[in-house]
């Protein structure tokens, strides 16, 4: 029998089902009267994996790997592989006002493109639905609804739209979603609805099923390649601002750090290190001196990270070359294509400037190329802004795709490219890029993404949890935000609201200070909020072992480093509601103080089933739901039970109801090279069993301090020495 199923609706759509090679269900629908070319529906950039397993009638339904499917006149019923309901899927074509339908002349004509394709999916079961990237400003997606295109919001967040969702029952789908195309979930008395709209009368998802939604998060990671782990410091503490303006004030931000002794990971630089955008080069007038900096920052153990744009203005140095071998955007409506160009914020004193095509022909070997000779200009990571692509024209075309198509791919490929460069030139460099957008997959590129330019206000530092963990849900282990917030009237920050940011922040996968023209230094406030500040960085600093054993989790297991409570507690219905808390890595709960003292003195915590341990006082704490008014110094944070907690020096065990409890990973390789692509590291499991520490697959001798946290509330503390091999050391 054939590997592939289809029939036709009675409106007109035709629907393709099909099994891959690695058991994702692939379901395709495209209306059949349009005229829509093939090359441009399955452009290079979506998802495409072929049939493999076979399709077998069985009665009224077909068995597709392990899913059933039962055609309907309008649609076709989706069953689990015990052929229980899923959804029923409906489809039709929306017409314009007149009724008529109107196919498209050529597959890029937008004009008079009114009609679109929508389907609609009811569930028969009661479903809670997660993810779509960077976007959501709620927990769950129900009742919320999206519209695929990425774009920045100053003063908001910036939005990074990631077609997946998945399901509180462990359903992963995932579309091969169009620029504008509509997601909305709702709730009604029929049961959870998920509608899907777009405007190109075709689209095609794939579906899967795993046992609960922290291993479909898992199979996401898999399947859209968004594994990788990043270099060691950029899980350390970030100094940024906008701007360091001059080698002088690096160095006066040098001598703050050497004065407090602070544990600093890198130093950033925002667009004042070059001349002109496009340049892609120091400015020496204003850091003559760049390479001895660059020595100093490093002789304290601090990387450092520039900013680039994909924007080249008509000044720089770039533009006649990039122009000359069609580097930039181009207009279609003329013959030949050509160069288009504007003006904007970033053209400075240039009359005008251009975007690049990061799939132009010559982009990798030239654009590419100056991405690699920057390694050797002194620059550790790279930072890529604007890259949504920010107010590109409406005529601009990347070859054959319009900036309408192409805008939800543009960060990818940009990242790709530079990604691709580096590899090539130096491929023992563990690269660190930090964007503001991106598409499916681009975490595996060893990119993370930070949430744009946020406002500094308690609203705006709420929001950030949920773009955090539904940015988590979809890929993007490795997210962060601008500690204490983008934006705030060119004034230091209400420091109420840079406390508690810089507290979220120290328990985020990304730690990194930033601000529009006032300080975020964390000595730069009063004493005892500075006190706190500094306080945060250096605790960042002793939990890096974590922390770092917890992005090599991401790395093996696709497990993000902030995760919602539901994942850990699938089975907790209310785990799905707790709006403020999550988990970081799988052993510490946080709950960031997130409204005012004057809003909200009083905080709600909600703990799951178990014994929990807080990690200020190390005092044991039941499950349940708890009221405290915490201090301005303190966010609430608790341990596990059963869990052992690498630090700097020191582990932590905390005791539990279990006489066995489940291992967990102590991660060390070099930090910076790709050596444990070769197997250089070690992975070390540690155990609680019996009230004994079980240590494996030690490669180095350790000296730490244990304490291990009892029940009753007293902590025993003893010095051990790990040896190489296997250890049991009895801890009572």
């Amino acid at each position: 029998m054939s590997n592939i199923w289809e029939f036709t609706t009675t409106g007109g759509i035709e629907i393709q089902f099909y099994e891959t090679e690695d058991k994702y269900l692939r379901v395709k629908c495209v209306v059949v009267d349009a005229v829509l070319d093939k090359d441009y529906r399955e452009n290079p950039f979506k998802i495409h994996k072929p049939p493999f397993g076979e399709v077998k009638e069985q009665g009224d339904k077909i068995k597709i790997g392990a899913f059933f499917v039962k055609p309907e006149d309008e649609g076709y019923i989706l069953y689990d592989k015990d052929e229980t309901p899923i959804y029923r899927s409906e489809l039709k074509i929306v017409m314009d006002p007149s009724g008529k339908f109107v196919a498209l002349e050529t597959p890029y004509d937008r004009v008079g493109m009114v009609q679109e394709l929508w389907e609609t999916r009811t569930y028969f079961d009661k479903y809670f639905f997660m993810g779509m990237g960077e976007a959501a400003y709620t927990l769950l997606l129900n009742n919320q609804s999206y519209r695929i295109r990425p774009f920045a919001d100053l003063g908001n967040q910036a939005k990074v739209y990631i077609p997946f969702y998945c399901t509180n029952k462990g359903h992963g789908f995932y579309y091969n979603a169009n620029t504008f195309d509509e997601f909305q979930f709702q709730d009604t008395d029929d049961g959870e609805v998920v509608t899907y709209k777009t405007k190109e009368l075709y689209f095609d998802y794939y579906t899967f099923r795993e046992k609960n939604p922290k291993e479909a998060v898992a199979r996401f990671y898999e399947f859209s390649n968004s594994n990788s782990l990043m270099p060691k410091w950029t899980y350390g503490y970030m100094q940024s601002k906008f701007a360091y303006e001059t080698e002088e004030q690096v160095y006066e931000i040098i001598e703050k750090i050497d004065e407090y002794h602070l544990p600093v990971s890198a130093v950033v630089i925002d667009l004042y290190w070059y001349r002109v955008m496009g340049d892609l080069d120091w400015d020496r007038a204003k850091f003559p001196h760049y390479e001895k900096l660059y020595e100093d920052l490093h002789k304290r153990g601090i990387k450092l990270v520039t900013i680039t744009q994909p924007f080249y203005t008509s000044n720089c140095k770039n533009f006649k070359e990039f122009d000359e071998n069609k580097l930039f955007v181009v207009r279609k409506d003329c013959t030949p294509p050509r160069t288009i160009v504007w003006t904007d914020w970033w053209n400075g004193d240039a009359p005008y400037g251009s975007c690049i095509n990061p799939i132009a022909p010559k982009a990798q070997e030239i654009i590419g190329q100056k991405y690699s000779e920057l390694r050797n200009k002194c620059i550790d990571g790279f930072w890529l802004d604007l890259g949504e692509p920010e107010n590109v024209p409406f005529q601009a075309h990347y070859d054959i795709y319009s900036n309408d198509i192409f805008c939800l791919y543009f960060g990818h490929e940009w990242i790709k490219l530079i990604r691709r460069a580096l590899a090539k030139t130096d491929p023992d460099y563990r690269p660190f890029i930090l964007a503001r957008c991106g598409f499916t997959g681009t975490p595996g590129l060893s990119a993370a993404i930070w949430s744009g330019d946020s406002s500094s206000n308690f609203v705006n530092f709420r929001r950030q949890i949920y773009l955090g963990l539904n940015s988590g849900v979809t890929g993007f282990s490795n997210w962060g935000s601008d500690s204490g917030g983008f934006l705030s009237q060119l004034r230091l920050p209400n420091e109420e609201v840079y406390v508690r940011w810089m507290q979220f922040s120290c328990f985020s996968p990304m730690f990194r200070t930033h601000g529009k023209q006032t300080p975020r230094e964390p000595w730069a406030f009063s004493e005892e909020v500075s006190k706190i500040a500094i306080d945060l960085v250096f605790l960042r600093q002793k939990m890096m072992p974590y922390i770092y054993s917890a992005a090599y989790e991401t790395y093996r297991k696709g497990y993000p480093i902030m995760r919602g409570l539901y994942m850990e507690h699938p089975e907790d219905e209310r785990s799905y509601s707790v709006a403020y808390e999550y988990y970081f890595g799988g052993s510490m709960l946080v709950a960031p103080v997130v409204y005012s003292s004057e809003e909200n003195p009083v905080q709600e915590v909600y703990l799951p089933e178990g014994i929990w341990y807080d990690f200020k006082t190390l005092q044991p704490v039941q499950s349940g739901v708890h009221q405290i008014e915490p201090a301005l110094d303190y966010i609430p944070v608790y341990l596990k039970a059963g869990s052992v907690i690498p630090l700097e020096g020191e582990l932590i065990v905390t005791e539990s109801e279990k006489k066995i409890n489940d291992p967990c990973v102590w991660y060390n390789d070099d930090g910076e090279t790709n050596n444990y692509l070769k197997g250089d590291y070690e992975e070390i499991s540690l155990q609680l069993a019996d009230g004994k520490l079980h240590a494996e697959n030690v490669k180095e001798e350790k000296s730490l301090t244990v304490k291990y946290v009892k029940k009753d509330g007293s902590v025993i503390t003893k010095n051990i020495v790990l040896k190489i091999g296997s250890n049991t050391i009895d801890l009572d």
